[in-house]
Protein backbone atom coordinates (compact mmCIF):
# COMPACT_ATOMS: atom_id res chain seq x y z
CA UNK A 1 0.00 0.00 0.00
CA UNK A 2 1.71 3.39 -0.67
CA UNK A 3 2.12 6.74 1.13
CA UNK A 4 -1.35 8.02 -0.54
CA UNK A 5 -3.06 4.80 0.17
CA UNK A 6 -2.28 5.07 4.03
CA UNK A 7 -3.08 8.52 4.43
CA UNK A 8 -6.64 8.07 3.43
CA UNK A 9 -6.71 4.78 4.55
CA UNK A 10 -10.56 4.27 7.01
CA UNK A 11 -10.48 0.71 8.36
CA UNK A 12 -13.80 -1.27 8.01
CA UNK A 13 -15.54 -2.10 11.28
CA UNK A 14 -16.97 -4.47 9.23
CA UNK A 15 -14.32 -6.55 8.84
CA UNK A 16 -12.97 -6.85 12.32
CA UNK A 17 -15.48 -9.98 12.70
CA UNK A 18 -16.30 -10.68 8.96
CA UNK A 19 -19.86 -12.52 8.07
CA UNK A 20 -20.17 -14.95 5.35
CA UNK A 21 -21.94 -12.26 3.51
CA UNK A 22 -19.01 -9.73 4.03
CA UNK A 23 -16.52 -12.57 2.58
CA UNK A 24 -18.70 -12.69 -0.56
CA UNK A 25 -18.60 -9.20 -1.05
CA UNK A 26 -15.07 -8.89 -0.49
CA UNK A 27 -14.08 -11.87 -2.96
CA UNK A 28 -16.57 -10.20 -5.41
CA UNK A 29 -15.32 -6.85 -5.01
CA UNK A 30 -11.86 -8.01 -5.55
CA UNK A 31 -13.05 -9.93 -8.55
CA UNK A 32 -14.18 -6.75 -10.41
CA UNK A 33 -11.58 -4.10 -8.71
CA UNK A 34 -8.54 -5.79 -10.31
CA UNK A 35 -9.23 -5.53 -13.98
CA UNK A 36 -10.95 -2.12 -13.17
CA UNK A 37 -7.84 -0.60 -11.02
CA UNK A 38 -5.29 -2.18 -14.57
CA UNK A 39 -7.87 -0.06 -16.95
CA UNK A 40 -7.93 2.97 -14.19
CA UNK A 41 -3.98 3.20 -13.93
CA UNK A 42 -3.76 3.02 -17.79
CA UNK A 43 -6.16 5.40 -18.76
CA UNK A 44 -4.80 8.17 -15.89
CA UNK A 45 -1.30 8.20 -17.74
CA UNK A 46 -3.00 9.17 -21.08
CA UNK A 47 -2.99 5.56 -22.29
CA UNK A 48 -6.90 6.13 -23.52
CA UNK A 49 -7.24 4.10 -26.50
CA UNK A 50 -11.04 3.32 -28.06
CA UNK A 51 -10.79 -0.47 -26.58
CA UNK A 52 -9.39 0.72 -23.41
CA UNK A 53 -11.97 3.53 -22.76
CA UNK A 54 -15.00 1.20 -23.40
CA UNK A 55 -13.50 -1.48 -20.54
CA UNK A 56 -12.68 0.71 -18.38
CA UNK A 57 -16.64 2.46 -18.96
CA UNK A 58 -18.02 -0.95 -18.51
CA UNK A 59 -15.80 -1.69 -15.35
CA UNK A 60 -17.46 1.52 -13.94
CA UNK A 61 -21.11 0.19 -14.70
CA UNK A 62 -20.06 -3.49 -12.87
CA UNK A 63 -18.57 -1.94 -9.86
CA UNK A 64 -21.47 0.35 -9.41
CA UNK A 65 -24.12 -2.38 -9.68
CA UNK A 66 -22.04 -4.82 -7.24
CA UNK A 67 -21.90 -1.64 -4.40
CA UNK A 68 -25.53 -0.78 -4.86
CA UNK A 69 -26.02 -4.49 -4.57
CA UNK A 70 -24.41 -4.41 -1.31
CA UNK A 71 -25.75 -1.43 -0.25
CA UNK A 72 -26.85 -2.68 3.19
CA UNK A 73 -23.06 -3.22 4.71
CA UNK A 74 -21.12 -0.17 2.93
CA UNK A 75 -21.70 2.30 4.90
CA UNK A 76 -23.97 5.02 3.61
CA UNK A 77 -22.00 8.17 2.90
CA UNK A 78 -19.09 6.26 1.44
CA UNK A 79 -21.94 4.20 -1.38
CA UNK A 80 -23.68 7.77 -1.79
CA UNK A 81 -19.52 9.03 -2.82
CA UNK A 82 -18.41 6.36 -4.88
CA UNK A 83 -21.47 6.31 -6.89
CA UNK A 84 -21.69 9.54 -7.76
CA UNK A 85 -18.30 9.45 -8.56
CA UNK A 86 -18.21 6.45 -11.15
CA UNK A 87 -21.41 7.28 -12.61
CA UNK A 88 -19.74 11.19 -13.46
CA UNK A 89 -16.55 9.09 -14.58
CA UNK A 90 -18.45 6.76 -16.67
CA UNK A 91 -20.29 10.22 -18.21
CA UNK A 92 -17.14 11.43 -19.41
CA UNK A 93 -15.54 7.97 -20.68
CA UNK A 94 -19.70 7.78 -22.60
CA UNK A 95 -19.04 10.98 -24.06
CA UNK A 96 -15.59 10.04 -25.64
CA UNK A 97 -16.53 6.43 -26.34
CA UNK A 98 -20.49 7.37 -28.37
CA UNK A 99 -18.52 9.70 -30.42
CA UNK A 100 -15.69 7.51 -31.13
CA UNK A 101 -18.64 4.82 -32.31
CA UNK A 102 -20.29 7.97 -34.36
CA UNK A 103 -17.25 8.88 -35.99
CA UNK A 104 -17.27 5.42 -37.17
CA UNK A 105 -20.27 5.60 -38.80
CA UNK A 106 -19.64 8.72 -40.83
CA UNK A 107 -16.27 6.87 -41.93
CA UNK A 108 -18.71 4.00 -42.77
CA UNK A 109 -20.77 6.01 -44.69
CA UNK A 110 -18.32 8.13 -46.38
CA UNK A 111 -17.19 4.53 -48.23
CA UNK A 112 -20.62 4.30 -49.56
CA UNK A 113 -21.63 5.96 -53.18
CA UNK A 114 -23.05 9.22 -51.94
CA UNK A 115 -23.24 12.19 -54.27
CA UNK A 116 -20.55 14.01 -54.27
CA UNK A 117 -22.02 17.21 -52.27
CA UNK A 118 -22.94 14.63 -49.15
CA UNK A 119 -19.26 13.22 -49.41
CA UNK A 120 -18.00 16.45 -48.78
CA UNK A 121 -20.15 17.27 -45.86
CA UNK A 122 -19.33 14.21 -44.36
CA UNK A 123 -15.58 14.94 -45.11
CA UNK A 124 -16.04 18.01 -43.01
CA UNK A 125 -17.99 16.03 -40.12
CA UNK A 126 -15.39 13.49 -40.22
CA UNK A 127 -12.60 15.81 -39.50
CA UNK A 128 -14.72 17.79 -36.78
CA UNK A 129 -16.00 14.94 -34.54
CA UNK A 130 -12.07 13.78 -34.89
CA UNK A 131 -10.77 17.26 -33.02
CA UNK A 132 -13.86 16.85 -30.99
CA UNK A 133 -12.63 13.52 -29.65
CA UNK A 134 -9.06 14.62 -29.20
CA UNK A 135 -10.00 17.41 -26.99
CA UNK A 136 -12.03 15.42 -24.58
CA UNK A 137 -9.71 12.50 -25.01
CA UNK A 138 -7.07 14.66 -23.43
CA UNK A 139 -9.17 15.60 -20.29
CA UNK A 140 -9.90 11.49 -19.44
CA UNK A 141 -6.64 11.38 -17.53
CA UNK A 142 -7.21 13.71 -15.29
CA UNK A 143 -10.51 12.34 -14.05
CA UNK A 144 -8.91 9.36 -14.05
CA UNK A 145 -6.19 10.55 -11.82
CA UNK A 146 -8.88 12.18 -9.47
CA UNK A 147 -10.73 9.37 -9.39
CA UNK A 148 -7.57 7.40 -8.21
CA UNK A 149 -6.88 9.84 -5.35
CA UNK A 150 -10.61 9.65 -4.35
CA UNK A 151 -11.44 8.37 -0.51
CA UNK A 152 -14.37 6.47 -1.13
CA UNK A 153 -12.23 4.51 -4.32
CA UNK A 154 -9.17 4.12 -1.46
CA UNK A 155 -11.92 2.70 1.30
CA UNK A 156 -12.79 -0.02 -1.35
CA UNK A 157 -9.03 -1.00 -1.92
CA UNK A 158 -8.25 -0.58 1.37
CA UNK A 159 -11.14 -2.94 2.31
CA UNK A 160 -9.94 -5.78 0.02
CA UNK A 161 -6.32 -5.15 2.00
CA UNK A 162 -8.03 -5.62 5.06
CA UNK A 163 -10.04 -8.34 4.97
CA UNK A 164 -9.20 -11.69 6.12
CA UNK A 165 -8.57 -14.43 3.60
CA UNK A 166 -11.38 -15.93 2.70
CA UNK A 167 -13.09 -19.24 1.61
CA UNK A 168 -13.49 -18.99 -2.13
CA UNK A 169 -16.38 -17.77 -3.83
CA UNK A 170 -17.48 -21.02 -5.15
CA UNK A 171 -17.72 -22.57 -1.50
CA UNK A 172 -18.99 -19.25 -0.14
CA UNK A 173 -21.84 -19.50 -2.86
CA UNK A 174 -22.89 -23.00 -0.97
CA UNK A 175 -24.18 -20.84 2.07
CA UNK A 176 -27.65 -20.21 2.66
CA UNK A 177 -27.54 -16.97 3.64
CA UNK A 178 -25.55 -16.28 0.16
CA UNK A 179 -28.13 -18.48 -2.20
CA UNK A 180 -31.24 -16.24 0.00
CA UNK A 181 -29.63 -12.32 -0.36
CA UNK A 182 -28.43 -13.05 -4.26
CA UNK A 183 -31.97 -14.74 -4.73
CA UNK A 184 -33.72 -11.21 -2.98
CA UNK A 185 -30.79 -9.05 -4.88
CA UNK A 186 -32.02 -10.37 -8.29
CA UNK A 187 -35.80 -10.31 -7.61
CA UNK A 188 -35.10 -6.75 -6.92
CA UNK A 189 -33.63 -5.89 -10.23
CA UNK A 190 -36.30 -7.98 -12.24
CA UNK A 191 -38.81 -5.76 -10.31
CA UNK A 192 -37.32 -3.27 -11.79
CA UNK A 193 -37.46 -4.45 -15.35
CA UNK A 194 -40.99 -5.58 -14.92
CA UNK A 195 -41.51 -1.87 -14.11
CA UNK A 196 -39.51 -0.52 -17.14
CA UNK A 197 -41.13 -3.21 -19.60
CA UNK A 198 -44.59 -2.19 -18.58
CA UNK A 199 -44.02 0.94 -20.04
CA UNK A 200 -43.17 0.00 -23.11
CA UNK A 201 -46.94 -0.93 -24.18
CA UNK A 202 -48.50 2.68 -22.79
CA UNK A 203 -48.28 5.83 -25.08
CA UNK A 204 -45.28 6.77 -25.61
CA UNK A 205 -42.82 3.52 -25.23
CA UNK A 206 -39.43 4.78 -26.74
CA UNK A 207 -38.85 7.28 -23.99
CA UNK A 208 -38.59 4.43 -21.61
CA UNK A 209 -36.66 2.05 -24.02
CA UNK A 210 -33.50 3.76 -22.94
CA UNK A 211 -33.97 2.58 -18.62
CA UNK A 212 -35.38 -0.79 -19.73
CA UNK A 213 -31.88 -1.40 -21.74
CA UNK A 214 -29.79 -0.05 -18.55
CA UNK A 215 -32.07 -2.24 -16.53
CA UNK A 216 -31.59 -4.95 -18.40
CA UNK A 217 -27.97 -4.19 -17.91
CA UNK A 218 -27.65 -4.22 -14.48
CA UNK A 219 -29.96 -7.29 -14.06
CA UNK A 220 -27.25 -8.79 -16.14
CA UNK A 221 -24.65 -7.81 -14.11
CA UNK A 222 -26.46 -9.01 -11.06
CA UNK A 223 -26.95 -12.55 -12.45
CA UNK A 224 -22.81 -12.39 -13.00
CA UNK A 225 -22.02 -11.68 -9.54
CA UNK A 226 -24.59 -14.22 -8.11
CA UNK A 227 -24.24 -16.64 -11.05
CA UNK A 228 -23.41 -19.49 -8.53
CA UNK A 229 -27.35 -18.60 -7.84
CA UNK A 230 -29.55 -21.71 -9.27
CA UNK A 231 -26.19 -21.58 -12.22
CA UNK A 232 -28.17 -23.54 -14.35
CA UNK A 233 -31.42 -21.74 -14.94
CA UNK A 234 -29.65 -18.07 -14.72
CA UNK A 235 -27.16 -18.76 -17.26
CA UNK A 236 -29.46 -19.94 -19.73
CA UNK A 237 -31.49 -16.83 -19.46
CA UNK A 238 -28.13 -14.22 -19.12
CA UNK A 239 -27.05 -15.82 -22.88
CA UNK A 240 -31.06 -14.37 -23.75
CA UNK A 241 -30.46 -11.46 -22.33
CA UNK A 242 -27.04 -10.49 -23.89
CA UNK A 243 -28.94 -11.10 -27.37
CA UNK A 244 -31.77 -8.27 -26.84
CA UNK A 245 -29.33 -5.86 -25.87
CA UNK A 246 -27.56 -6.05 -28.89
CA UNK A 247 -30.69 -5.83 -30.42
CA UNK A 248 -31.47 -2.68 -28.08
CA UNK A 249 -28.01 -1.33 -28.84
CA UNK A 250 -28.74 -1.07 -31.87
CA UNK A 251 -31.62 1.50 -31.32
CA UNK A 252 -29.58 3.07 -28.83
CA UNK A 253 -26.73 4.38 -31.06
CA UNK A 254 -28.60 5.98 -33.67
CA UNK A 255 -30.73 7.39 -30.78
CA UNK A 256 -27.19 8.86 -29.89
CA UNK A 257 -26.08 9.68 -33.02
CA UNK A 258 -29.25 11.96 -34.05
CA UNK A 259 -28.00 14.02 -30.81
CA UNK A 260 -24.70 14.20 -31.27
CA UNK A 261 -24.63 14.68 -34.89
CA UNK A 262 -26.61 17.98 -34.07
CA UNK A 263 -23.50 19.24 -31.58
CA UNK A 264 -20.96 18.34 -34.12
CA UNK A 265 -22.59 20.61 -36.96
CA UNK A 266 -23.26 23.21 -34.57
CA UNK A 267 -19.34 22.97 -34.42
CA UNK A 268 -18.99 23.40 -37.73
CA UNK A 269 -20.90 26.84 -37.87
CA UNK A 270 -18.41 27.92 -35.76
CA UNK A 271 -15.62 27.10 -37.09
CA UNK A 272 -16.51 27.70 -41.13
CA UNK A 273 -19.31 30.39 -40.11
CA UNK A 274 -22.89 29.17 -41.13
CA UNK A 275 -23.39 31.13 -44.13
CA UNK A 276 -20.10 29.24 -45.44
CA UNK A 277 -20.42 26.33 -48.33
CA UNK A 278 -19.05 24.05 -45.50
CA UNK A 279 -21.86 24.47 -43.09
CA UNK A 280 -24.20 24.22 -46.55
CA UNK A 281 -22.72 20.80 -47.49
CA UNK A 282 -22.30 19.78 -43.91
CA UNK A 283 -25.97 20.10 -43.38
CA UNK A 284 -27.19 18.53 -46.12
CA UNK A 285 -24.98 15.16 -45.38
CA UNK A 286 -26.38 15.59 -42.05
CA UNK A 287 -30.21 15.73 -42.94
CA UNK A 288 -29.55 12.36 -45.32
CA UNK A 289 -27.88 10.33 -42.18
CA UNK A 290 -30.52 11.64 -40.17
CA UNK A 291 -33.28 10.50 -42.55
CA UNK A 292 -31.20 6.82 -42.83
CA UNK A 293 -30.87 6.68 -38.95
CA UNK A 294 -34.76 7.30 -38.31
CA UNK A 295 -35.56 4.89 -40.84
CA UNK A 296 -33.67 2.26 -39.18
CA UNK A 297 -34.69 3.00 -35.93
CA UNK A 298 -38.40 2.65 -36.70
CA UNK A 299 -37.19 -0.70 -38.26
CA UNK A 300 -35.34 -2.16 -35.54
CA UNK A 301 -38.19 -0.99 -32.41
CA UNK A 302 -40.54 -2.92 -34.64
CA UNK A 303 -38.31 -5.81 -34.29
CA UNK A 304 -37.18 -5.46 -30.85
CA UNK A 305 -40.90 -5.53 -30.04
CA UNK A 306 -41.52 -8.83 -31.67
CA UNK A 307 -38.63 -10.24 -30.03
CA UNK A 308 -39.82 -8.80 -26.62
CA UNK A 309 -43.05 -10.38 -26.86
CA UNK A 310 -42.03 -13.51 -27.95
CA UNK A 311 -39.78 -13.53 -24.84
CA UNK A 312 -42.32 -12.58 -22.76
CA UNK A 313 -44.77 -15.45 -24.26
CA UNK A 314 -42.60 -17.97 -23.67
CA UNK A 315 -42.46 -17.20 -19.94
CA UNK A 316 -38.75 -15.34 -20.26
CA UNK A 317 -39.40 -13.77 -17.06
CA UNK A 318 -41.90 -16.56 -14.99
CA UNK A 319 -38.60 -18.73 -15.23
CA UNK A 320 -36.93 -16.49 -12.75
CA UNK A 321 -39.59 -15.77 -10.63
CA UNK A 322 -40.17 -19.66 -10.00
CA UNK A 323 -36.24 -20.04 -8.90
CA UNK A 324 -36.39 -16.90 -6.60
CA UNK A 325 -39.72 -17.53 -5.15
CA UNK A 326 -39.33 -21.18 -4.44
Amino acid sequence: MNKKENMNHRKSPLLEKPSTLDSFFVGCLDRRLKPFSKQLKKVAKGKNSKKKIHNLRTSCRKIRTLVNNFQAIVPTEVHAGINLELKTLTAKLGLVRELEVLEKEIDRSLSKSYTEKAALGLSVLKKTCQRIIESKRGKLDRAAKVFKSSPNYLYFVNYIADAQEAEPLDLLCESPEIQKFGEERIKVQLDQVAINAASLDKAKPKESFHQLRIQLKILLYTLADFSCVHVDEFHSQRRRISTLLKKMGRIHDRQVWIAQINEVLAVVGETYGESGDEFETTSFAVRLLKSKWFDQIDSDFKDFKIIWRSLKNNRFWDSFFVVVED
